[in-house]
Order: structure tokens, then C-alpha cells, then sequence
């Protein structure tokens, strides 16, 4: 089949998989100049590109792909190899094994000395002889190449000897013209190809997803046939095709391929050239951008951890605005000219602000001083982009995060309250914010309420826009072990005599991260390398920081030893808490554990205590029905015992609120799109939107 002439793929800012043998490079043929430089080209637009191979990491055409492809950046090149047992990535100047994908995938020495000695006795049955030596390969997989008139007997024999020793964990596979793999099970392309879609979702990124391989009708690329979301595109033929898969032929050479590639490149996508919503993330550890198309994809920044960042550290201390939203400003233009969009094509810049306003200014103490006073940031940012000589200036329009994370759960098509007001969904909800800070915003009959004539005629009369800030409003008491709740206007701090301290220096992210940190470290439990699978901070980085907040009391200093493990160089919070989480659901080793467990009830039991707390103010019960956490903790916190109905830190908050309460966690795992569809209702972006004849509006 001729290649299609007209194919052209929006590849701007999406997820690549490549085959590699047969379909980026012929077998045992090298690239040529032309290929390297498309490639090159595709490096540069895509989100990540991802080869998904049979070869191991060692063979030639890999390394020369690898090295043509060398990213500028972490995690914009992926390589599945060796029958994508093995997931490397690019890190300080190398690739390197993702290790918590090999705990999956990986073979045991023994397991693999007792492979060999199986095949060698298939061989020696059979009076079989290899092409070239048996070898283990990437710790992954056995391998033996074989005639390819032998292969099939060898292959049936091998696994019928698996079978009737129980190992039902082992897998026996051809592979390309001579090779047979003995792997584990389940192991292969579909394996890869999910789990890189799972980390992307995990990751807070929405992006469309494209598979090119050459062995769709039959092969190894046929098993990412059906996978969802995933559009796949072969040489050669690709039938038959199963219910609900997506595939084209688009040729049969992997010149065919490059012809598509070059003119996708050549092409700005057609429905991508306007964005009605740009989303500025902004919160006290993480930066990022994202934006809505008129085409109704989503694009998105890696979130940034900005205090660590050299362009923003040095501006933290600065008492005016200015030089920070300069920064601001040319961070999203970078975003759009990466993108190859301009401010013209901006309808609104919306700003999710960690903090409330008061008199048309904008407080938070998680950014830099000059914030602490409120400043105007409207007026601040759209300055900011007049300097950078932007054609156009688009409206700009801050909303209180947690105001935007409910108008996700509301506008966005994954979000919870998405169909509020129908009768399996209650008219009124919370959607609570735990992150660096605590907030909340609300929904009421399908609508989040975002002003003060919004709360004093949906809540109580009392109340203003700055009731969301829970984290300044709900208090416990050390000596009493109680919380009490202490509105006050405009999402100021109330006066509250010590030792109490306010719901965020005790159940925010820092502050559960500190808190842990004391509990393991007063029982011996640090974590230790054989426990630990995070690569971006170390054990000795958490002792570290344990030896600074060390003679913190838990109770009384819990408000400095928060603020220090926010302050540390690493995130050590994140990390912690992460580690906390794999250590739960594996329930190994069983005194930290145990320690973990115990933790969990406490904090399930202060969240609930705080909540009830609020509830039992004027006007908030009906809104504590039912609570949906959002925020990266909110979301991740001991995520994985959600499924452990004995140990689920849900379970245990739920149980202590009042009757009837329901608490879910939020499905949008990425800041700056839950955040985006609240804007999307703002005068300009529905303009945007409407010209191109797109609504956004809800069924």
C-alpha cells in the first residue's frame, strides 16, 4: 500500500510510541542523515517520545536511535527494551533503570539459572543447537535464537515443560526471526505501552497518544491493539482489528513512516491554534501551566518546583511584585512559544491563587513577601505581559485555587459533581484542598460559589468569598486534643491564643510530613535504602532533615518543624509520604508498618475531628455530606489502602464524621487542568471557544 500522501498527525505536545526494527529503521540497517533529523525535529514537539522494542538495551540500532534522539530534558525520551521488560530514562547524562518498574518485570538469579538449565535440556532432547550462545538479557528475559523452522517445536516444547512444573508465572515468546524469550508473564509491549500511559495520568498530564509499529496483524505490536486512547498507525497490514481498537495502515517501509513524520512537523495541527483558557497553577511549592484548545485537548507544563528554581529563588524576599510576575509572565510565554502559540491566540489567563482576596488584592503566605501584604495581581500580571511586547494582552482573571479545583469537579468531564443535581449525586459538596496549604471550595445546585452574595444567600448570612480557607479557620487545641472553628472576613487568620495552632500547620502536606518524620524517627523506623525506591531524595536526605526538626515536639512545635520541612533544598515531604505509602500497602517491614497504620488513624481521626468541627458551624452541615479531597495530597495520601477496607485511611475518616457523610478522592490528578474549566466561563474564553463553534458547557 502507498503511503497516504495528506496524512498529517497532531503531534504537538503528545505521547510517541515507536517499534523500532521494522519500523523506525529497517532490520540490521542504520539511520540515515534524513531520519536522524526528523527525528530530532519530533524530539523537540512531542510531549515524550517512546520506543517500545524486542531488542535489548545493548543492541546497536537502540544505542544509535538513543543517542540520535539524546533529550535536552528528563523524561522526554522513554525506552522499553528487551519486549518492554526493562523501562530506562534519561537522567543526569545517562539512561537509567526505572527500579520500580523492574520489581515487576525482573527475573531472580535462581529463577534464571533454572530457566537455562530447562532450555538446555529442551535442546539437548530435541538435539537442538542455538545460533548463538543462551544469554539472560536486562536481568529480564532468557534468551535463544533458533532456526526459524525449529523455533515452533522448541517454543511448544519448552512451555508445555513450564506448564508441568507450575510455573505459571513464566512466559515462552517468539521474537522477530530467530529469537525466543522465556519472561514473566504478562510482560511484553501492552505491558509497556499501559504503564507509560498510567505515569503520564499519574504525572497530571492529558495527551493524545499515538503507536507506530510494523507487526500489527501479526506480531508483537499486535497486543497494544485495543488499548484505550491510544490511536495506532502500521506498516503493512493491521486486520483484523478488534471491537473499539483504533488503526490505519499507513504504509508498508519505514520510509512511509518518516513521509507521515515530515509532513506532521511541516503542518501546525489545524485545530490547534487558538486556546481559550490558560491556566497559571501557582501554589507555594509547585508551578505549572496548562491550556484548553479549541480542539478540546488539553496541554500542560511539567509542574516546576519554583522555590528551587534560580530564576524564582532569588525573588523570594522581594517586597514588591513586579520582578516576580515578570517571571511569571515569561514562564508562560516559554509554555506557548514551545507550543508555537502567541498571546493572540489567548483568550483568558486565568490565575489559581494559593490565598484570598481583599480589597481587589491577593494574600498568601506561601509565595514570596510580597504577597504577604496583597498585591494587586490582575493589574501586576497584565503589566507583565505589556513589558514582554506580548501583540495582544490577553484579560487576565485570578480565582482563588479552591474555587477553581471545584469548578473541576463541576465542568470537567471526569470530575465528580460533572452531572451535580442529578439524583445519584447530592446538590451540595465540598471539595477540600490539602496541599501545601488547606482550603475549600463549594458547590450548591451545580454551581461553585465564588462571591459573597454567593455564600451569605447559599450558606449563612455571616459568611464571605474568604470562607473556603479552612486551613486558617479550623484550630486545634493540644491541651484539650479539640478542634474549634473561627471564621473570620475576608479569609483572614483569626487571633487564637497558642498553643493552638491552625488546620494547615497540622494537616498540611509539610505538616503530616513532619509529623511522620518525628514519629518514625522517635521510634527508630527511619526509612532505609532496602525500603526505598525514590530516586530524587535519598534516606540519608531524610535523616538529614529528621536531625533538624529533631527536638521539635510533636504537639507544641509542630508550626516550626512544618515550616522547615518546607523549607528543605529536597523534597524530602513528597518523597516521604510516598514512600509512606508503598510501605503501607506492602505491609512490609511490619514495625513501620505498624507505625504507619497507627499514624493513619490519627490523622484519619483529625480530619475528621477538624471536619465535624466546621459542620457544626452555621450553615456548613449540608456542605460536609460529601466531601471530595483534591490537591497532591488530598489525592495521594495513603491512596493505595483505599482498596483495604480494615486499614483504608478513607474508610477511617468517613467513619469519624457524622452519619451519612461520603468522602471520595478526586480523579483529576493534574493541577493546572482541574483547575483550567472555571475559567472557561469567563466573557473571553467562552468568546474563544464560541468562534471555533466549540461549547465546553455541560450536558
Amino acid at each position: 500500500m502507498k503511503a497516504a500522501d495528506t496524512l498529517v498527525l497532531p503531534l504537538d505536545g503528545a505521547l510517541v510510541f515507536f517499534d523500532v526494527a521494522g519500523t523506525l529503521v529497517e532490520a540490521d540497517a542504520r539511520l540515515n542523515h534524513r531520519r536522524q533529523t526528523i527525528l530530532c525535529q519530533l524530539r523537540q514537539r512531542v510531549k515524550r517520545l517512546v520506543l517500545v522494542t524486542g531488542q535489548p538495551f545493548d543492541d546497536p540500532q537502540v544505542q544509535e536511535i538513543l543517542s540520535v534522539c539524546r533529550p535536552d530534558e528528563p523524561d522526554k525520551l522513554v525506552a522499553y527494551t528487551t519486549r518492554g521488560g526493562l523501562r530506562l530514562t534519561w537522567d543526569n547524562d545517562a539512561f537509567r533503570k526505572d527500579l520500580t518498574y523492574l520489581t515487576n518485570t525482573r527475573l531472580e538469579a535462581a529463577l534464571r539459572r533454572m530457566i537455562k538449565q530447562e532450555v538446555a535440556q529442551v535442546l539437548e532432547a530435541r538435539h537442538l543447537h542455538p545460533l548463538i550462545p543462551v544469554r539472560c538479557i536486562d536481568e529480564v528475559a532468557v534468551r535463544v535464537n533458533l532456526p526459524p523452522a525449529e523455533r515452533p517445536s522448541f517454543t511448544a516444547a519448552l512451555s508445555a515443560r513450564f506448564q508441568a512444573m507450575k510455573m505459571a508465572q513464566l512466559q515462552v515468546t517468539a521474537e522477530g526471526r530467530t529469537s525466543v524469550f522465556v519472561m514473566r508473564r504478562g510482560v511484553g509491549k501492552r505491558l509497556a505501552v499501559q504503564y507509560e500511559l498510567e505515569r503520564v495520568r499519574q504525572e497530571g498530564i492529558a495527551a493524545a497518544a499515538f503507536y507506530f509499529g510494523d507487526e500489527i496483524a501479526m506480531g508483537n505490536d499486535r497486543e497494544v491493539l485495543g488499548l484505550p486512547g491510544v490511536a495506532i498507525y502500521a506498516l503493512g497490514p493491521c486486520e483484523p482489528v478488534p471491537p473499539g481498537a483504533r488503526c490505519r495502515t499507513i504504509g508498508q517501509r519505514p520510509d512511509d513512516l518518516y513521509h507521515v513524520l515530515e509532513a506532521s512537523l511541516a503542518t501546525p495541527p489545524p485545530a490547534a491554534r487558538r486556546l481559550p483558557v490558560v491556566c497559571l497553577s501557582l501554589g507555594g511549592t509547585k508551578i505549572a501551566v496548562g491550556a484548553l484548545t479549541v480542539g478540546g485537548s488539553f496541554l500542560a507544563s511539567d509542574e516546576i518546583r519554583w522555590r528551587e528554581s534560580p530564576e524564582f529563588s532569588n525573588l523570594l524576599e522581594d517586597v514588591e511584585a513586579a520582578c516576580f510576575c515578570d517571571t511569571l509572565a515569561r514562564h508562560v510565554d516559554a509554555f506557548l512559544r514551545q507550543r508555537r502559540y502567541t498571546w493572540s491566540d489567548v483568550g483568558v489567563l486565568g490565575i489559581a491563587f494559593p490565598g484570598p482576596q481583599d480589597d481587589a488584592r491577593w494574600h498568601s503566605n506561601n509565595l514570596n513577601r510580597a504577597f504577604r501584604g496583597g498585591v494587586a495581581l490582575e493589574r501586576e500580571m497584565s503589566a507583565a505581559l505589556a513589558r514582554l511586547d506580548a501583540a495582544v494582552v490577553p484579560q487576565v482573571r485570578v480565582v482563588f485555587d479552591a474555587q477553581c479545583d471545584a469548578g473541576g469537579e463541576v465542568y470537567h468531564p471526569e470530575g465528580r459533581l460533572r452531572s451535580a443535581g442529578a439524583l445519584t449525586l447530592p446538590a451540595t459538596a465540598t471539595v477540600l484542598n490539602v496541599a501545601s496549604g488547606i482550603a475549600a471550595g463549594f458547590v450548591c445546585d451545580g454551581k461553585v460559589l465564588v462571591s459573597d452574595q454567593d455564600f451569605r444567600t447559599r450558606v449563612h448570612h455571616r459568611y464571605d468569598g474568604g470562607a473556603g480557607q479552612l486551613g486558617r479557620h479550623l484550630w486545634y487545641h493540644p491541651d484539650e486534643r479539640q478542634w474549634t472553628y473561627h471564621f473570620c472576613p475576608r479569609g483572614r487568620t483569626p487571633d487564637i491564643e497558642p498553643p493552638a495552632i491552625r488546620m494547615t500547620e497540622r494537616l498540611s502536606g509539610p505538616a503530616l510530613a513532619a509529623r511522620l518524620l518525628l514519629r518514625l524517627g522517635g521510634q527508630r523506623l527511619l526509612p532505609h535504602p532496602g525500603t526505598w525506591t525514590l530516586s530524587q531524595v535519598t534516606p540519608a536526605d531524610v535523616s538529614d532533615l529528621y536531625q533538624v526538626i529533631s527536638k521539635c515536639d510533636p504537639e507544641r512545635d509542630l508550626a516550626f518543624a512544618a515550616r522547615l520541612v518546607r523549607s528543605a533544598s529536597r523534597p524530602v515531604a513528597a518523597a516521604l509520604l510516598t514512600w509512606a505509602d508503598e510501605v503501607y500497602r506492602g505491609g512490609e517491614p511490619l514495625p513501620v508498618a505498624s507505625c504507619l497504620r497507627a499514624f493513619a488513624m490519627e490523622v484519619a481521626a483529625d480530619f475528621a475531628g477538624a471536619l465535624t468541627a466546621w459542620m457544626s458551624a452555621a450553615g456548613w452541615e449540608r456542605y460536609g455530606r460529601y466531601i471530595i479531597l483534591t490537591g497532591t495530597v488530598g489525592i495521594r495520601f495513603l491512596a493505595s489502602s483505599d482498596a483495604l477496607p480494615e486499614q483504608s485511611f478513607l474508610g477511617a475518616l468517613t467513619a469519624g464524621l457524622p452519619p451519612g457523610c461520603r468522602v471520595e478522592r478526586s480523579r483529576l490528578l493534574g493541577a493546572s487542568e482541574r483547575e483550567c474549566y472555571l475559567f472557561l466561563h469567563q466573557p473571553a474564553a467562552k468568546e474563544a471557544a464560541s468562534a471555533a463553534g466549540v461549547s465546553y458547557d455541560r450536558p
